[in-house]
């Protein structure tokens, strides 16, 4: 299975899904860094911008939410790539969705996570609430 050779930075408080998620992109062929809270993946970020080709977030965590990390995100790079991920439903009138290339429900599936990212790497905007429930996260 290979999807592709980009960066990705993962962002989710839940250490287990954090884990999960980097194997199943690792599995796709990508490279990954990865951020427990969301002032550590703006940190990385800043670090990092030019070799990150996309952020998969997290919209609820404890330090500061997904829609902050995604604002302060677009302020040092406003071609940004962001996912939002979440065990929620987006609303998609929420002003920040003006923001991301595509939202993955909790829990997904590899392939599900896969397409997505690589549709939006490849430049598709797309919003995704399909939720499976083999092999998810």
């Amino acid at each position: 299975m290979r999807y592709g050779r980009e960066t990705i930075l993962i962002v989710d408080d839940e250490e287990s899904v954090l884990g999960i998620t980097d194997r199943m992109l690792s599995s796709g062929g990508y490279k990954t860094l990865k951020a427990a809270s969301g002032k550590k993946a703006i940190q990385i970020f800043r670090e990092n911008r030019s070799e990150i080709d996309l952020t998969v977030l997290d919209m609820l965590m404890p330090d500061m939410d997904g829609h902050k990390v995604c604002n302060e995100i677009k302020k040092l790079d406003q071609d940004a790539r962001i996912i939002f991920t979440s065990g929620f439903i987006m609303n998609e009138n929420d002003e920040t969705s003006k923001n991301i290339v595509g939202f993955i429900q909790k829990p997904f599936h590899i392939s599900l996570l896969l397409d997505t990212i690589r549709k939006a790497l490849d430049g598709k905007v797309l919003i995704e609430q399909e939720t499976l429930s083999e092999g998810t996260v």
